[in-house]
């Protein structure tokens, strides 16, 4: 049983901008966003269990859950909205790094 590329995973347009203009711009595109989000989510675990510590320290005692699902809510939501605004923006980067390509294979002004 083989393995599924990592290609496999990517949406349709960065399919056809690694067949129309290669590996390296595409990946560096939908590789920022992985990379950016593996490090909030990890910064944000981290934030986490500081504030904990902290309130531990000052109180003897943990955070209490009643208060954790309240803002892990706010936080989620939060996520989604970004989430959701850097895909539209990643979209736009693969959109115009297809056109430019477009434009150059045909010889055309890449800054339209």
């Amino acid at each position: 049983m083989s393995l599924p590329s990592v290609l496999d995973y990517l949406p349709e347009q960065a399919h056809l901008l690694v067949k129309q203009a290669g590996v390296g711009k595409a990946l560096k595109t939908v590789g920022k966003g992985l990379i950016g989000f593996g490090v909030g989510t990890a910064a944000g675990i981290g934030l986490a269990e500081v504030g904990n510590r902290v309130y531990q320290a000052s109180t003897g005692k943990e955070i209490p859950p009643h208060l954790l699902l309240p803002a892990a809510g706010l936080l989620g939501a939060g996520m989604g909205l970004a989430y959701s605004m850097y895909k539209s923006k990643e979209l736009e980067e693969l959109q115009d790094a297809l056109k430019a390509r477009r434009n150059n294979a045909s010889g055309g002004d890449s800054r339209k």
